[in-house]
């Protein structure tokens, strides 16, 4: 994570004075024991918009400043939030050319502050999430912006994970396969309600499967929230890499697709449309951009965007569950994720229908 303060915003989000998850003595204390650029007393402030990990600029009296990342409170779903993997996920990928906020330190003795989190760099740029934020960049500004966010979706797939020691970040064989399995284990262990469309859905998915013939490193949440702009619309960064893997390349344009409204599609129910606003690209516009980049058939796309949005739908219910059990993990509005949960499955029903599923 790195600061996502959007682009045209009207003002900062406020200071934490003790932040939720973090003993400050003890992770001041290990920060200067492990040299980070930072004087203590620091300021924290929550970024605002992140509803699983917890992540926060710590910024001292001269305006040095670090992230730092820890799991959400409460109980954890197994294999869930591992901060050891995301810091070596971006370890990896920081020499490519995947633009990535640069990690610096990690702690894995969860005696310091109850979990284990990593320190990186404050990565420049803002989250593009608001109007005000979208109307900053201008008309041009935008479209270079939705071009950019698919030409580093295809910069991201043409890395070799061998090449960068990630070859074992995730099993070689179908991404589709392994979704299916994780994510209905995640909601048996999330749910709090049963939905029989959910279900049907999910025999839809298992029974339309494709076969998978390319595996590539899969970022899993690519979208526009956890992609940093500068002010002419480039990629300064991609954000949250939790949900990293391989798999099939398709699997992040779905992702993609999922979430990018149009004049033709309003996207899902919990995120701002934005990218309706005139200047970006149209869903197929990013679809053409991508293909140009990589020289990839998305013949299966339709499938990988029904699946997206089944996966979005149990992502959603893990916050809202974690929500219950804890505020602190939430934000306001996180209450309504129920009813949001079901539009999701209305729409990756939708999508398989398209699919031919």
């Amino acid at each position: 994570m790195a600061d996502r303060a959007p682009l045209g915003a009207p003002a900062p989000p406020r200071p934490v004075g003790h932040p939720p998850g973090l003993d400050v003595a003890a992770v001041e204390r290990w920060l200067v024991e492990h040299g980070l650029p930072v004087e203590p007393p620091l300021t924290y402030t929550r970024a605002k918009k992140g509803r699983s990990n917890l992540t926060f600029v710590a910024e001292d009296a001269a305006g040095a400043s670090v992230i730092l990342r820890r799991p959400p409170l409460g109980p954890l779903l197994q294999s869930a939030h591992d901060m050891g993997r995301e810091f070596r996920i971006l370890s990896a990928l920081a020499p490519t050319a995947v633009p990535v906020p640069v990690p610096m330190a990690i702690c894995l003795d969860p005696s310091v502050t109850g979990a284990a989190f990593y320190v990186m760099q404050r990565a420049p740029g803002g989250v593009v999430d608001t109007d005000g934020a979208a109307a900053a960049l201008g008309r041009a500004g935008r479209r270079r912006a939705g071009h950019a966010v698919a030409t580093t979706l295809a910069a991201l797939h043409a890395v070799d994970p061998g090449e960068i020691g990630l070859e074992d970040l995730g099993p070689h064989r179908s991404w589709a396969a392994r979704q299916l399995r994780r994510w209905q284990r995640q909601w048996e262990g999330s749910k709090t309600r049963e939905i029989p469309a959910l279900k049907a859905l999910t025999a839809r998915l298992q029974a339309g499967r494709p076969e998978a013939h390319e595996v590539a490193i899969v970022h899993g949440d690519y979208n526009l929230t956890n992609i940093l702009l500068d002010d002419r619309g480039a990629v300064t960064s991609v954000l949250d890499w939790e949900l990293c893997t391989l798999g099939e390349p398709l699997a992040d344009l779905g992702t993609l697709i999922a979430v990018w409204a149009d004049a033709t599609h309003d996207g899902p129910p919990d995120r701002r449309p934005v990218t309706q606003m005139t200047g970006f690209p149209t869903r197929a516009e990013l679809i053409e951009t991508y293909v140009t980049a990589s020289g990839r058939d998305v013949e299966q796309l339709p499938y990988y965007v029904a699946l997206a949005y089944w996966r979005l739908a149990i992502i959603l219910q893990g916050v809202y569950r974690r929500w219950l059990e804890d505020p602190a993990n939430g934000r306001v509005g996180t209450g309504q994720m129920s009813r949001h949960v079901d539009r999701l499955v209305e729409l990756a029903a939708d999508a398989a229908a398209e699919a031919g599923l």
